[in-house]
């Protein structure tokens, strides 16, 4: 686990710095993932896990695409991989992460609109708001 989150705040201060989330940190996710759902828990968890991760990936993907007049993608290609990557490491629970840590990157960004911090066209790090989903499940 401490691993785990060792490659998770890599990930965080890429973003947060770079707005890039090394491609590294999710194979390095999925690996440590993939140990930890078999040799911590089962091989449901583990396709649980993957099921998620397919959803996410489908629904993040398709999801701008059908409603976005400018067909762009409103979460970047990094955010959607690690994503996937922490679905696998969730395994089971993988759906309550995600929306813990999408629900607060929502929240944070309508409130930033309410108060013309940013605007419609302004981006912000997501990767901070998907670990801080990883993280209540974990201390939960």
């Amino acid at each position: 686990m401490f691993l785990i989150c060792l490659v998770l705040s890599d990930a965080v201060l890429c973003d947060l710095v770079a707005r890039i989330i090394p491609k590294e940190c999710c194979i390095g996710l999925v690996v440590l993932g993939v140990a930890y759902q078999l040799l911590c828990n089962d091989v449901y968890s583990l396709l649980a896990g993957v099921c998620c991760a397919l959803l996410a990936v489908i629904i993040m993907v398709v999801t701008p695409r059908l409603f976005c007049q400018d067909k762009t993608a409103a979460v970047g290609g990094g955010d959607i991989k690690l994503i996937a990557a922490l679905s696998i490491v969730c395994g089971k629970l993988s759906a309550f992460a995600l929306l813990v840590g999408v629900g607060s990157a929502a929240l944070f960004a309508l409130g930033s609109l309410c108060l013309k911090r940013l605007s419609r066209k302004d981006t912000f790090a997501f990767a901070p708001f998907i670990a801080a989903g990883i993280s209540v499940l974990v201390l939960r």
